[in-house]
This record gives C-alpha cells, structure tokens and sequence, in this order.
C-alpha cells in the first residue's frame, strides 16, 4: 500500500510555539458525553444525555449556547446501569441492567425496559429475562427503527464465565416480539438491512488469559435465523499483517468498519479500515496516522480515535500527545482519507493542554462536532475532562478531494540553499521561520505558487519553516544553510 501521508514535527517547535487553527473552532465546552439527536442546517442541533438519572434534551445554538427542551426524570431504584434511546415520536425508551461486575453465584439476574413520553409520565415498564435464561442482563443498548424497539447485549447463566449475546425486539407499546440468544460473546452491535440483520460479536468469549479471538460477522433473515457467518480471522481475509486478527470493531455502514488489528498475546493494536464485498474481506491499515516524526529521528505515538464515512471516503479523528512528567499537550487532527487511503487532505488540526484519551466523531455537511475525555495535571495528581466541540471544515476542500494523488503542500528549493530559498505552496498561506532552538527568525505571507524568500544575515545551519494553511492545514520541512 501507498501512502502520500508524511507528517514532520519538530519537538521544540510543537511545545512551545504552536497555533491551531483556532479560527475553525466555533465553540468548545466542557460536557459529559452526549448524542447528537438532530441536525439543522444553521448549524445548530439538539443533543440528549443522561445527568443523575435525569434524561435531557437540550437545543445547541450554533454559537454553542445551551437551551434545555426537555428533562425527565427516571426510574433510578437499585444500582443498576442504565442507557436510553430517545425518539421525536415515540419519547424515551431505557433500559436498566445489572453493572459490570465478576460473575458470580451472587449475581442477580435483572433486565428492565420502559417508555416514557416526552412530558415525563411512564407509559410501560416491564422486566426482561434476557434470552429467556436465568441470567445478568448487562449493558443493554437500544434502537428504534421502523417502529419497532431493539435491545441487545449479553446475559450469563449463573456461575458461567462466557457471555451469551442476546437480541430482543419489542413493538413500542410494549409487546415482545423476540427474545433470543444469537451466540457468545459481548458487545453485539447490529445493523438493519432489507435482507434482514447484520449482527458483529466481539472476540471476548474466554476467561482469563486466554488469547483474543477473531470477530465474527454473522448474518440473520427477518426472522432472526442465521444465514451465514464469517469469521474475520487469518483464514479467510487478507490481512494488514498476515499473523494479525481482527479483534473488534465499529459498523460504519453495512459492508465497512473501523477496528483493531493485533497479534496474538499482544495488547498493541493497529488501526484499521475493513469492508466486505461478498464474502472477500479486505483490510487498510491507518498505523501512518499514530505515529509522528519530529526532528528526522525521535518520534512520537498518537491514536486514532474514531472514523466515519463522508463524501466518497473517510474523515479520520486522530491525535499525537507529548508528555514530560505530566499531560502537556495533545494536537488533534481531522483529515479526509479516499476509500483505499492512498491520499489524506488534512483539514484542521489543534493544539490542546491535557492528554486526549477517548474521541467521537459526527458529521453534518460542512459542520463537524467532536467529544473529547482528556487528563490534565502530572501523573501523580490529574483531573479528567470531557468537552463537547463544534468545528468547521471549509468550503473550498471540496473541489480538492476528488484527487487521486495528492501533490506536496509545501515544496523548498534548493536545499540546501545559500543566500535565498524558493517556498512553494498550494494556497495562500503563513510562513513561520524557527532556529533548530525554537528561536522565532522570520514570519511573512505566502502567495499561492512560488515566493522568494531572502536567507541574507543567517548563519549557516538547521531551521524549520512552517507552513499553516486554513485549507491544507500546516506541514513542517527542515531547510540547511550552507
């Protein structure tokens, strides 16, 4: 595979000298994570989130100002673990579950469903016995499609180490429609088709130490009966690394995903992207986007932190962090990748204080939002945040996307150079000169095409020149003074 992506930073210059594109930033606060319900075209939207048991629906302003719509309070007797799903036309649906915890004889068997209306009263309430097993029902998570209420997670026998994955469908007034084991394993996620339902088990079936298996896929009829199964391991899929698996992943659309490759007994996992075109599985690395280069030897490691389809590719959510006794910094960044990430157009990046952990990723049009959790402080004595972000993906990237190949953003020649050196660029953009101390030499304008800039007065050496573009983003090139 090729990739057209070469990210150079220099160490100094990132810690003590940055600036994002602040300018792209519509509005950043500090929120629990939310889910977006609605978008508008202003740029405004309507989020929900669950506060104390407390349900909320809230109107976004596109500058980022808060108004509550809706709030309700829920059922909250025991200690259970609740999710919700909330729906313009049906109100909020919950379920409520036993938490996370070792699986044990002690363990009480509870799964409980409930629809409340939009004004706050409990329309119905019942408990589930989840795949009709005397089991702990956990994490259930919920989908309304075609009028019709999904819940779906894992129930355990008593005393059982493995989970089973359980799916159960309800009509919106309550009836049950199925309630059915559909195999072991957790965290089953789903997606609905006119062919029927595309189910995606997680490889955690095992106690202890035992290696990670592959991911399944397995495909079911309306009727909730399997049709085929594909088993995402070495056997049948051409790898990003032949003595890689596939150990879990996201659905972005029915035939293409966002996971993680790893080796067996190994905890390090590499990015990718998957889709399936019947039945033949192909997989693409992302690993060019978690690692940085600074200074042409130290390197740094990044992640990436979630991916969604847009236009004809991918945007891509990804960060480098740098650390020094404590949570210093995190640069974001949001690029737009073709669909067998052979080019990447970077779109916006920004420095931020604190260590960026977890990432979410949503996309209306031209507006993008993010949800970021981040640690602050040092390592002895930290805080953790989470915010809520509104960012802006110019107009003008449009016409560039549709490239194939992708030229350098920023090209400088001769190098080396002696009194003067040719900056060429794609789009008007700024020029920021540094010393191989940091020391600040020169700023100036770049026009579009070639400029001319004079290195009269300078002693010879290493110097870094940055180029920051509001379209193109910012690319960073070494330049040596004889």
């Amino acid at each position: 595979m090729k990739y057209f992506i070469e990210k150079s930073i220099f160490l100094i210059f990132l810690l003590a000298t940055v600036t994002a594109h602040t300018q792209s930033v519509i509005y950043q606060n500090e929120r629990d994570h939310v889910e977006i319900e609605k978008y508008f075209d202003d740029g405004s939207i309507h989020i929900s989130y669950l506060n104390n048991d407390t349900f909320y629906l809230d109107s976004v302003s596109p500058a980022g100002q808060y108004i509550n719509l809706i709030n309700v309070e829920l059922s909250n007797e025991g200690e259970y673990y609740t999710r919700y799903n909330y729906n313009e036309d049906y109100g909020i649906f919950t379920s409520r579950s036993v938490p996370d915890t070792s699986y044990s004889p002690a363990e009480v068997s509870f799964l409980q469903l409930s629809r409340y209306s939009k004004a706050g009263s409990l329309i119905w309430q019942k408990e589930v016995n989840p795949g009709e097993l005397y089991g702990n029902g956990q994490h259930y998570l919920l989908s309304v499609l075609d009028d019709t209420l999904y819940a779906y997670g894992s129930t355990s026998e008593v005393g059982e180490c493995v989970p089973k994955a359980v799916f159960i469908s309800l009509l919106t007034d309550g009836q049950i429609l199925k309630n059915k084991i559909m195999g072991e394993c957790t965290d089953v996620r789903f997606v609905k088709s006119e062919n029927g339902f595309t189910f995606q088990f997680s490889q955690m079936c095992s106690c202890g130490n035992s290696p990670p298996r592959p991911a399944k896929i397995s495909y079911f009829n309306h009727n909730l009966e399997k049709e085929n199964e594909l088993v995402v391991s070495g056997e049948n899929t051409p790898f990003v690394e032949d003595d890689k698996i596939i150990t879990h992943f996201k659905f972005l659309s029915e035939s293409t995903y966002f996971g993680s490759a790893t080796l067996q007994h190994s905890s390090d996992e590499d990015p990718v992207i998957g889709s399936n075109y019947n039945g033949s599985m192909k997989w693409l690395s992302l690993s060019n986007f978690t690692t940085y280069t600074y200074d042409d030897e130290y390197q740094a490691n990044g992640e990436v932190y979630d991916v969604i389809k847009y236009d004809n590719g991918y945007l891509l959510f990804y960060g480098a962090g740098f650390h020094n006794g404590s949570f210093d910094s995190t640069i974001l960044f949001l690029d737009y990748v073709d669909q067998t990430v052979s080019y990447d157009i970077p779109l916006w990046q920004y420095t931020s204080t604190g260590d960026h952990e977890i990432g979410f990723l949503y996309a209306h049009e031209n507006d993008v939002f993010l949800q970021t959790t981040k640690r602050e402080g040092d390592i002895n004595n930290w805080i953790r945040q989470r915010h809520f972000w509104r960012v802006n993906i110019p107009e003008t990237w449009q016409g560039q996307k549709r490239k194939v190949e992708l030229p350098p953003k920023l090209k400088i020649f001769p190098n080396p150079a002696n009194n003067f050196v040719i900056i060429e660029t794609l789009t008007s953009s700024e020029l920021t000169m540094f010393s191989s101390t940091g020391q600040l030499i020169r700023e100036r304008d770049l026009n579009i095409g070639q400029n001319r800039l004079s290195l009269t007065g300078l002693a010879s050496g290493v110097y870094f020149l940055r180029c920051n573009s509001e379209i193109t983003g910012s690319e960073v090139k070494k330049l040596i003074i004889r």
